[in-house]
């Protein structure tokens, strides 16, 4: 498969070039908040942060970095989900081996190749 040349630096980036997060909070949350609601429930990435050594900008000392579902909609059905108080603060284990196998050995890499 080729990929858009214009992408380029963003399929290649690598750890080193980007923010990496150093905890990140979960929340168990439930899709009950309607009467179509669908009553899915399960762990949500609530937020991921970055340690700034000192107050950023806005006041804060660590810096909040953009997540995979701002508006915290249900999986299922798409209605907003209720954060209920079932949270846990996770911190980057020191060993970052891949829980997932080996690129090459237990599942297959392409190569990156532009169009």
């Amino acid at each position: 498969m080729k990929y858009p040349l214009k992408f380029r630096e963003l399929l290649e980036i690598e750890l080193k070039d980007i923010d990496a997060p150093d905890y990140a909070w979960i929340t168990y949350a439930v899709c009950g908040m309607t009467p179509e609601a669908c009553g899915w429930q399960g762990w949500i990435l609530e937020s991921l942060f970055k340690h700034t050594g000192g107050p950023t900008p806005a006041g804060a000392f660590d810096k909040l970095l953009p997540v995979d579902n701002p508006d915290q909609r249900c999986p299922r059905c798409r209605q907003r989900l209720f954060r209920t108080s079932a949270t846990i603060r996770f911190v980057p284990s020191l060993d970052q081996t891949p829980a997932h196998g080996k690129p090459g050995v237990d599942y297959g890499v392409s190569s990156l190749e532009y169009d």
